[in-house]
């Protein structure tokens, strides 16, 4: 790596630190387990303290997407009617949102709606697919977090780099045969996914869930064990998946890594898209609205 590029790269590293940690109610919200009534009461406690995350949770939570089958005004009914994992998510995408909301196109380089909505698609794939997948260690809700947050490093070199991360989005743009962590590599020294995976350790996500998203475009790769491997492509399928569902002008598709859907664990009639993942796709869609209106 040559110095300009060094350079680069420690700027865009020392911006990180300037993100906010998660707060302690959204860390225990994700570390909840099923009938512990005490931890219950203290993170309802702790969230309800925030009227304003309070609101926007429970918009979350009632949205058609999850399926509660009664609109909820308290956040414990909410806990009890989703189950601790799902509702840690809730937190967690109320929290990720509010650290990058959306924006008016003129400042941003990333369209934000657009960046939610395939997030939130990739999400419900991938929650859909880690049930489906022998292979996989991530849990479906883990999975759910793991694709809700691939490619939020985008919004961080976005925040805390913008003149070194504009001219990156630009020659994606120009050269759609060459991936974009190519053009981050090349130009920042340092991708996306490794951006996102450094700022979900330092919100002390699960380590599983940080290493199926730093992987995401190159699965073959991930360290460890055959289990990384799995959960990186995974992600890096849904991630796949979601861009062919949803088209953006401008915005060329990820190329498929090979067997990505069989490293997955994946049989390929699993694999493609089917009438239920259709349906998460579906819902992803509804729960994009409720958030963000049409």
């Amino acid at each position: 790596m040559n110095e300009r590029i060094h350079q680069k790269a420690l700027l865009v590293l020392d911006g990180l630190t300037q993100l906010p940690p998660l707060p302690n109610a959204v860390r225990r919200a994700l570390a909840m387990r099923e009938g512990d009534r005490a931890e219950i009461d203290l993170v309802s406690s702790l969230l309800g303290a925030d009227r304003a995350a309070t609101e926007e949770i429970l918009r979350i939570a009632n949205s058609s997407y999850f399926g509660i089958p009664r609109r909820v005004t308290g956040l414990k009914a909410a806990m009890e009617l989703l189950g601790p994992a799902a509702f840690g998510n809730v937190a967690l995408l109320q929290r990720a949102i509010r650290l990058f909301p959306p924006a008016e196109k003129a400042k941003v380089v990333l369209d934000r709606r657009d960046f939610w909505r395939h997030a939130l698609m990739t999400a419900a794939l991938a929650k859909h697919f880690a049930g489906r997948s022998p292979a996989a260690t991530l849990s479906p809700e883990q999975a759910f977090a793991a694709g809700l947050l691939h490619d939020v490093g985008k919004l961080a070199l976005e925040v805390h780099a913008p003149e070194e991360y504009a001219p990156v989005i630009e020659k994606r743009r120009a050269e759609p045969a060459t991936e974009l962590w190519m053009h981050e590599r090349l130009e920042l020294g340092l991708t996306h996914a490794y951006v996102s995976a450094t700022l979900l350790g330092r919100w002390e996500i699960d380590r599983k869930v940080r290493k199926a998203v730093e992987w995401h475009h190159a699965p073959a790769r991930a360290e460890e064990d055959s289990a990384s491997v799995a959960d990186a492509a995974l992600v890096h399928w849904c991630d796949v998946l979601a861009h062919r569902a949803f088209l953006v002008p401008n915005v060329p598709v990820p190329v498929a890594e090979p067997n990505a859907a069989a490293l997955a664990g994946l049989s390929e009639d699993e694999a493609e898209p089917t009438e239920r993942s259709r349906a998460e796709l579906v819902g992803a869609e509804a729960l994009f609205r409720d958030l963000f209106g049409e």
